[in-house]
């Protein structure tokens, strides 16, 4: 019975975690990212007209699935158009290829990060249960169902949960040959092959798996420090480090695309760090992991009660956390620890952890890169930190407590989840992590007024720039379709003046009265004129009150 009950308990996790992951899968709008998903995924790539005047209507052309594309098609396009490995694209392609049916583009692009998402929770559970034990599995198992930023990343058609149960994968492999070290055994075949696999396949999803792989290397070249060589000898260590070796050697061939995308201006979008703030926004980013309510873009009395609250809750947790781990008989420093068979488990995911926080580090303040302002690229560590947090609720005296009186509401798992549940319905309905660039009130503010043709001149200076022009039009068209909207993609070579003498060179343009929007990825608000005529001499005068910024600035003129 007790069997039955712990399976039928995982059952309901990964069940509870499907749920959460496919409701209102296509709610939200497909934002920059997505796009770029979306177009090169369908083998479309960025076959868009440029200084040319077209129709929304001709959009849904543009977004669909092309047979003729072959794998080694959208690695060359990903190559060149993105800067990205591209077997995620190459998966995608796939998935679309046997799923085109009649549900939306955003719900079939999605499908696929949902489900490997919910996969994701039935891995991290097996290594949880390797790691310490079936139960601390199963809590883990149920830390990442309900886990906000699991959930925000599962309803992302973007390469992130694919990496995770990846890396849960390898981290699996890693504590199984971490194990055999410790006991003296024959260290075994067939865990250093999945790992040496899996870190390779990983490498050609996301170049950040990069870091997870590191680390997993540095942990191992520690522990086999640490126990030699009183433990093991050297003989016993050529195995495991001969597979530290291979997945960079199979990574090879594809080191000069990657050195050639790290330099791409569409990697400079991220600013320079500010003195300690990434500290606190890392840690920001380990609070999303657990409880996320509305704070973004609410009113006062709604966003200061929620921060609190989330502030209340991130305090007990870290003091519960901290009694779960010294009950695993886990101390600092990690250099004193003793790796006995209790703590084995919680060294290497600490150390793994670590390792990737430090190169965090790096990055940000060596390579001046603020990528702690970006929480989804704390997926490397991910389900690291649920192990480790479902381990921590397992051994924490109130959780043992709870069990032995049968007082399941007082668990503090019972706490987690339900915090979990909350936040999780917060990110479906769009009251958390919302979309970059806000799409969605964006096309709002476009199709305020359809008595009269809406005209979005979107000025770009690399892909990206017509990846976000592209969101803006799809939102448009999905909240009216019978408007009458029209876009045109401007190059703004060498700088943003020669757009004002692109348009009023088009003549094109429907005749006014007209609206006509522009967006200025790069450019300063107070640049855009105040007025400028078309070549059908119509007169565009700047709307001050329409003038708005969201990353970018964009505002309105009235043509006439």
């Amino acid at each position: 019975m007790r069997s039955f009950y712990h399976y039928l308990g995982l059952t309901i996790a990964i069940a509870l975690g499907a749920i959460l992951r496919f409701t209102q899968l296509d709610a939200k709008p497909l934002w920059l990212d997505e796009v770029i998903t979306a177009l090169l995924s369908l083998g479309r790539s960025y076959d868009v007209p440029l200084d040319t005047l077209f129709p929304l209507s001709e959009l849904a052309d543009l977004f669909t699935f092309n047979p003729a594309t072959t794998c080694p098609d959208i690695a060359q396009a990903v190559t060149v158009q993105s800067t990205h490995p591209p077997l995620f694209f190459c998966l995608m392609h796939w998935w679309l290829m046997h799923n085109i049916g009649e549900m939306s583009m955003a719900w079939q692009l999605r499908a696929l990060p949902a489900l490997i998402g919910t996969g994701a929770i039935a891995a991290v559970y097996y290594l949880g249960r390797i790691a310490f034990s079936p139960t601390a599995g199963l809590m883990s198992a149920t830390v990442m169902a309900v886990s906000p930023f699991g959930i925000y990343l599962s309803q992302s058609a973007r390469h992130y949960t694919l990496p995770v149960l990846l890396m849960t994968g390898a981290l699996i492999s890693l504590i199984q040959i971490s194990q055999s070290l410790r006991r003296k055994t024959a260290i075994p075949v067939l865990p250093c092959l999945s790992w040496v696999l899996i870190n390779s396949i990983g490498l050609r999803v996301h170049y950040f798996f990069l870091l997870g792989f590191v680390a997993q290397v540095v942990t191992l070249v520690a522990l086999i420090i640490k126990l030699y060589p009183r433990t093991i000898s050297l003989s016993k260590t050529i195995l495991p480090l001969g597979c530290c070796v291979l997945p960079i050697v199979s990574f090879l061939p594809w080191i000069p695309t990657f050195i050639e995308h790290f330099s791409r201006p569409e990697t400079s979008w991220l600013p320079q760090p500010h003195n300690i703030a990434p500290l606190y926004q890392i840690f920001a980013g380990w609070v999303l992991m657990t409880i996320i309510l509305p704070v973004e873009d609410q009113p006062w009395w709604i966003a200061v009660p929620s921060g609190i609250a989330m502030l209340v809750f991130t305090g007990w947790l870290c003091k519960t956390a901290i009694a779960g781990m010294r009950q695993l008989k886990f101390t600092l420093p990690v250099r004193r620890l003793s790796l006995s068979s209790k703590s084995l488990g919680a060294w290497i995911l600490v150390y793994f952890t670590g390792c990737v926080l430090l190169q965090f580090l790096v990055i940000i303040y060596i390579l001046k890169k603020d990528i702690s302002l970006v929480p989804r690229y704390h997926f490397v560590y991910f389900a690291s930190i649920c192990t480790l947090l479902g381990a921590s609720l397992w051994k924490t005296p109130k959780s043992v407590e709870a069990l032995r009186h049968n007082r399941w509401l007082s668990h503090p798992l019972a706490i987690v989840a339900g915090v979990g549940i909350i936040s999780g319905l917060c990110v479906v309905s769009d009251l958390a992590f919302q979309q970059p660039f806000q799409p969605r009130a964006v096309a709002q503010r476009l199709s305020s007024d359809t008595s009269i043709p809406q005209v979005s001149v979107v000025q770009v200076q690399n892909l990206q720039d017509i990846a976000l022009g592209l969101s803006f039009a799809l939102e448009t068209q999905k909240v009216d379709p019978t408007a009458e909207g029209y876009m045109v993609i401007v190059e703004r070579s060498p700088d943003f003046h020669i757009v004002w003498d692109k348009l009023a060179e088009l003549s094109s343009f429907p005749p006014p009265p007209l609206n006509l929007w522009i967006f200025a990825p790069g450019m300063r608000r107070q640049e855009y004129l105040s007025d400028f005529r078309l070549k059908n001499q119509a007169l565009c005068t700047l709307d001050p009150n329409e003038l708005h910024q969201i990353g970018i600035p964009y505002g309105r003129y009235y043509c006439e």
